[in-house]
């Protein structure tokens, strides 16, 4: 009798896909706005105004293209990897355990960037913590 297929891993690959392809159609979509959008970014940050907005937020706006295109890569590789943990593959396994760990990685990372982001723009919220070093 072969093997029973687990219902955890088989639930976990499904969730891979389809949150890869709904992830994949959040970042196409934000890629047109970030092309469509992209002459009144450049003239924005040229002017005068930008001097006034942070700078993760002034990194994000130039580098909006390539930062979307970014996730267009990790949604399509999302699919990938849920496909091969669909099928019991071993790079299946090891793509969806180096995505989990990305994706930890890009959270804290994404929190360090928009807390400068957010202090500025809603001063009412308070100073930053210090232990932060920010």
């Amino acid at each position: 009798m072969p093997a029973r297929k687990s219902a955890f891993v088989t639930g976990l690959a499904w969730s891979f896909i389809v949150l890869g392809v709904l992830l994949y159609g959040v970042a196409l979509i934000q890629l047109i706005g970030a092309f469509v959008a992209a002459p009144a970014t450049d003239e924005l940050l040229r002017g005068n105004d930008a001097l006034a907005l942070p700078p993760a937020l002034v990194f994000m706006l130039s580098h909006a293209v390539a930062i979307t295109s970014a996730v267009l890569v990790f949604a399509a590789v999302t699919i990938a990897a849920g496909v091969g943990l669909l099928k019991r593959t071993r790079w299946g396994w090891l793509a969806t355990i180096a995505l989990l760990v990305l994706s930890i990685a890009l959270n804290f990372a994404g929190l360090v960037v928009h807390l400068p982001i957010e202090a500025t723009a809603l001063p009412g919220l308070g100073e930053l913590p210090p232990e932060l070093g920010l």
